[in-house]
């Protein structure tokens, strides 16, 4: 596992983020100290195009786009930060960020000198199945992304009308991320009714960012709508920074870099709405970190030219 930069926050690439940046800067920005990282999800969305036949392919010609990553800290998986606390079997928290960083190391062999030909051809032959078995992940995800949002939208739209929407209550949000958020009923915290204070608490200690970033979208795709049960245009792609929003916690001091405006709102709004919650609300076993969780793509790479280190203003 790579260690973490001793200079704080940690900054978290999203895959547009990712594209956007060049393997100089960020080997620049690495030697200055900032921590940036990445989620095993942006790595899968790169390496699934490794062979692929859609307009994001990727060659062996062309795996610096994939191999920049190595000037990067690679996260654990966020998953199992919250359900390991519950169910310690179900922790792979360090084996998802070792994997990674084992494909990306194996992605080095995939060109070598002439007289390695055999090698290199076992070599990417193992690359290229697995790069097909993340294009198969990557439509599951997509379809549970999906599933999702209908399940939120459907909940919704029992709990407000149209014209509601458009300022949900700051209390849905703590409700809603106090546990997995497709349970039956966000009136009920935790897990299930044996749930304590301190499992409630790591809950949303751990997913108000996501669960907050998912509700956030599912309102735009409503309200884009116009009208209750019509079909809703779900930006699939949304299903990567959903699962990218989860490696923020309300007391580490982590930022999401992105090029995408809906994730931009939908942060800045899930920081602005913290603020006011505490004022009434103990949602954390630990202090919070009240910093605006999002910063652009643009303003993270003029950040990184400065001489100086990257604010978090």
């Amino acid at each position: 596992m790579q260690e973490k930069a001793l200079t704080e926050p940690t900054y978290i690439l999203d895959t547009s983020a990712i594209r956007s940046l060049s393997s100089k800067l960020l080997e620049a920005g690495k030697t200055k100290g900032v921590d940036i990282a990445v989620s095993p999800i942006s790595f899968s969305e790169l390496f699934r195009h490794l062979g692929g036949d859609d307009d994001k392919k990727i060659g062996f010609d062309s795996l610096g786009q994939i191999l920049k990553l190595k000037h990067t800290r690679v996260l654990s998986d966020s998953y199992s930060r919250t359900v390991k606390t519950f169910d310690p079997a179900a922790d792979a928290t360090d084996a998802v960020a070792q994997f990674v960083e084992s494909t990306l190391d194996m992605l080095g062999y995939a060109t070598l000198p002439p007289e390695h030909a055999e090698l290199q051809a076992r070599v990417r032959s193992g690359l290229l199945l697995a790069a097909g078995r993340a294009r198969e992940l990557h439509r599951e995800q997509k379809t549970s992304f999906r599933q999702m949002v209908h399940h939120i939208a459907d909940y919704l739209s029992h709990l407000y009308p149209s014209e509601g929407l458009r300022e949900l209550p700051d209390e849905l949000f703590v409700a809603a991320s106090s546990g997995p958020i497709l349970r039956e009923s966000w009136e009920m915290a935790g897990r299930n009714e044996l749930s304590g204070d301190a499992e409630i608490r790591t809950w949303i200690g751990n997913t108000y960012f996501s669960t907050s970033y998912v509700i956030s979208r599912t309102r735009d795709y409503m309200l884009k709508a116009g009208k209750p049960g019509a079909s809703l245009a779900i930006d699939l792609n949304d299903s990567e920074d959903a699962g990218i929003c989860a490696h923020l916690s309300l007391t580490e001091k982590s930022i999401l870099v992105t090029g995408d405006r809906g994730t931009v709102r939908a942060l800045q709004e899930a920081s602005e709405r913290l603020v006011r919650l505490l004022d009434t609300h103990s949602l954390s076993p630990g202090p919070v970190w009240l910093a605006t969780r999002v910063r652009t793509t643009e303003e993270f790479i003029e950040d990184l030219k400065r001489p100086q280190s990257v604010s978090t203003k």
